[in-house]
């Protein structure tokens, strides 16, 4: 098996912290960017009109929706986005390339437990990422799936736990279940994040951290890329500040020591449902997954590792 820092093909460096009240940004910044070709992201394709989702059948399947990609360009879609309509609200369960003028079956997880009818045949994309916390859960269990049945399924009652959890924890009483309304409760703390987290010049990804710690990372293949996608991302881990205190005083030091451990840490490759290869850190300490496209790692993630027996049944003590 060969360590993440051997496929990242420029030399990268660690910028100056930045925080916004309760939520530290560590950029991680490339001396060079590698040659990709343009892709689009998922919620431009679908305002833009070349790509539909929707469910694989009348009679639909929860763990997969149908995508196809009618433009001339490639669609990156990165796991965890949040996609909203057909029978039942869904997140992306593994990054994926689609290529252009292309149609497939793409992984995903349930979080509306208490629906199962349309609302319109098109998904539509709600602009977010699931929640950091809840996608360590969710990378977990598919990274066990991937590994041990070649199925890029997640454990669905985690995910629906994970969304149970979050409704709680917010004060929200949805009757569907339904993870976007709690999203909604949030949204206007949210965007004051997003409004002050901005990506610089050579940019490619960034560690974010709270008063206790480590949240994760987010990276892309390209400065451009990851210009694209960061609003969404920040709405991911600021999700979990959104209680916490100001964060003052703190070091990055231990940030570099884990940004460190990260490039060390060694990887599964595995066949993508879609273009590229599927990549799986799996470890004591971390928990990550991304996708190499064309020679390029074009997105990887990675949190530390979370069991997900133990969340749960904290969960269940908290509540």
């Amino acid at each position: 098996m060969s360590n993440l820092e051997d496929i990242i093909k420029t030399s990268t460096s660690l910028g100056d912290l930045q925080h916004v009240h309760g939520l530290g940004v560590i950029p991680i910044l490339t001396e060079e960017v590698p040659e990709l070709q343009v892709l689009e992201t998922l919620e431009s394709a679908l305002r833009i009109g070349v790509a539909r989702i929707t469910e694989t059948s009348p009679g639909g399947e929860v763990p997969f929706l149908l995508l196809q990609n009618t433009g001339d360009r490639p669609i990156i879609i990165l796991d965890g986005e949040e996609v909203i309509g057909g029978k039942q609200n869904r997140i992306i369960n593994t990054t994926l390339v689609i290529l252009a003028n292309t149609k497939r079956k793409i992984p995903v997880s349930c979080i509306q437990a208490g629906r199962w009818r349309h609302e319109g045949a098109n998904f539509k994309s709600a602009g977010s990422v699931f929640r950091a916390r809840s996608r360590a859960v969710q990378k977990a269990t598919v990274t066990a799936s991937v590994r041990e049945r070649d199925s890029f399924r997640s454990d669905q009652s985690a995910v629906w736990d994970e969304v149970s959890a979050s409704l709680h924890e917010l004060g929200v009483n949805s009757v569907t279940s339904d993870f976007r309304e709690g999203r909604e409760k949030v949204a206007h703390k949210l965007e004051e994040f997003v409004e002050r987290i901005r990506s610089s010049k050579n940019q490619i990804g960034s560690i974010f951290i709270n008063a206790q710690g480590i949240l994760g990372l987010e990276m892309l293949g390209t400065p451009a890329l990851f210009s694209q996608v960061c609003e969404k991302v920040t709405r991911s881990f600021a999700f979990e500040v959104l209680s916490e205190p100001e964060l003052n005083g703190t070091s990055i030091e231990a940030v570099r020591r884990w940004w460190d451990k990260v490039l060390q840490s060694r990887f599964t490759r595995h066949t993508s449902p879609a273009a590229g290869e599927d990549i799986r850190v799996g470890t004591e300490d971390l928990i990550g997954s991304g996708l190499i496209w064309n020679g390029v790692l074009v997105h990887f993630s990675c949190f530390p590792n979370v069991r997900t027996e133990t969340h749960r049944r904290t969960r269940e003590e908290r509540r």
